[in-house]
């Protein structure tokens, strides 16, 4: 494994070079070019902000575009996979600044993309009646007006839980996850693997919601684990509905790793500043799970709906942000209900 993680240092810089100068024609190239040792997370050296600039480096910018940007070809969107050639490009990026955002063509089809939301939209329906009937509306995080943060945060089930202001995440179930219509996608999992360099599983499968009038960023990290979020929308949303900001180089290893995952980006202290990542339908925002970011506030009239998947190593899961032990949303008695009930009146 140290073995792989030395050739990647000297061999990952060189390929994307090649890449970067001579595209497609080098996409015969083996796929699993060694980037990163799963056993040491820091093996691939990380490039300083004047590095990211020059010319032919990995993940070079064109003059339009930023260094976490990569094109994604018409041919790829007719095709629905991404190429060798954009998978490495993408995974440098990733390596590079923590995150890469993928325009262009879509490869994801549009009757994907509406069954994942009739998904998504289903599953919402769903947790609402529920809290309805249970009386738990007032710590909804769609709720007006909006619970006072120490109620909101009583609004944690298995199958949705609101980490911050108007917003909430949920969690698709494990049978849903490995037959929905965005399940595990080979490109993905190529990706994954290359970025990793193991074998790569889908670990998770869910949507982010964030309602009109959700409170102010929320900066953090997911956590240290060896994970990559995949982001997509599946509809047009205005550029205020509140997408998701990220602060390039916060990655473990990174040069801003040290960087207060709960504050917002220190500009004037040196750190680097904050990226804003508005999607349009099918585009992919893919981020690893140690770099910095935030949702912000919606300030539209829709309620945004992001949809992830998030792949990582075989045997890998988030026993952090998903908990097993956390209670139920549909199994919740009366008596509960009535108590959170309660507590959520006296704290708001």
């Amino acid at each position: 494994m140290v073995l792989r993680g030395s050739l990647g240092k000297l061999l990952a810089p060189a390929a994307l070079v090649c890449l970067a100068r001579y595209g497609p024609t080098v996409s015969k190239l083996p796929l699993r070019v060694p980037t990163r040792s799963l056993g040491t997370m820091r093996s691939l050296q990380h490039a300083s902000r004047g590095e990211v600039q020059e010319p032919g480096y990995v993940g070079a910018k064109a003059p339009e575009e930023e260094p976490w940007t990569v094109r994604v070809s018409d041919e790829e969107g007719l095709l629905g996979q991404l190429s060798a050639v954009t998978i490495a490009k993408a995974a440098a990026s990733i390596q590079t600044a923590g995150f890469v955002v993928l325009r262009g063509a879509s490869v994801l089809r549009a009757h994907e993309l509406r069954a994942a939301q009739e998904e998504a939209d289903e599953a919402l329906f769903q947790v609402k009646m529920t809290t309805k009937g249970l009386g738990l509306e007032p710590l909804a995080p769609w709720a007006v007006p909006k619970p006072a943060p120490a109620a909101g945060n009583l609004f944690r089930f298995q199958e949705a839980s609101s980490f911050s202001s108007g917003r909430l995440d949920m969690t698709f179930s494990e049978e849903a996850k490995s037959s929905g219509p965005l399940a595990a996608r080979q490109d993905l999992l190529r990706l994954c693997e290359v970025l990793f360099d193991t074998d790569c599983q889908l670990a998770s499968r869910g949507a982010f919601w964030n309602f009109p009038g959700s409170g102010r960023e929320h900066w953090h990290r997911d956590g240290l684990m060896p994970l990559l979020t995949v982001v997509t929308a599946a509809r047009q949303y205005p550029d205020n509905a509140g997408f998701m900001r990220l602060q390039p180089f916060t990655q473990l290893g990174a040069i801003d790793e040290d960087s207060e995952s709960d504050r917002e980006p220190k500009a004037a202290a040196g750190e680097s500043e904050r990226v804003a990542a508005a999607l349009r339908p099918g585009e992919l925002l893919l981020f690893l799970y140690s770099a910095k970011h935030a949702a912000i506030p919606n300030f539209s009239d829709f309620d945004r709906c992001l949809l992830y998947s998030v792949y990582g190593p075989e045997g890998i899961s988030d026993d952090l942000n998903i908990k097993s032990t956390a209670p139920s949303l549909f199994s919740t008695s009366k008596s509960k209900s009535s108590m959170l009930a309660l507590m959520a009146k006296s704290l708001n």
